[in-house]
């Protein structure tokens, strides 16, 4: 993005205020509540820009490969380059176990977006 700063440091401490409890760190919980800044810990297959509304850029993929005339499917190409916390590489089974728990375990006001999706 051109607002961001390719050499900036990597590392560090994220400090955010917020009133309240939580008693997890998983936003997608079925029950309690999460703490916030829960978004920062996760990338995901496509990312909005700050200065673009409705604009999608892979984040975890290189490329997206679908047909405007016909929305039922899209092809995510997964960056090579993409790691977990570990090191280990992001598959598309790790894709496809996160959709499945997102479909099946998250919380229903997310639910109902999901159920539009087919796969």
């Amino acid at each position: 993005m051109p607002y961001a700063n390719p050499k900036a440091p990597k590392g560090g401490t994220l400090s955010l205020d917020a009133r309240g409890t939580f008693n997890a760190a998983n936003k997608w919980m079925t029950t309690g509540v999460a703490m916030v800044g829960t978004d920062y810990l996760y990338d995901t297959l496509m990312t909005g820009s700050l200065n673009e509304a409705f604009t999608m850029y892979p984040q975890l993929a290189t490329k997206v490969t679908y047909d405007p005339d016909d929305t039922s499917w899209i092809i995510y190409h997964i960056n090579p380059a993409a790691r977990f916390w570990d090191g280990t590489p992001v598959t598309s089974s790790d894709v496809k176990a996160t959709y499945d728990a997102l479909l099946n375990k998250v919380r229903c006001i997310f639910a109902a977006i999901w159920v539009i999706l087919k796969y």
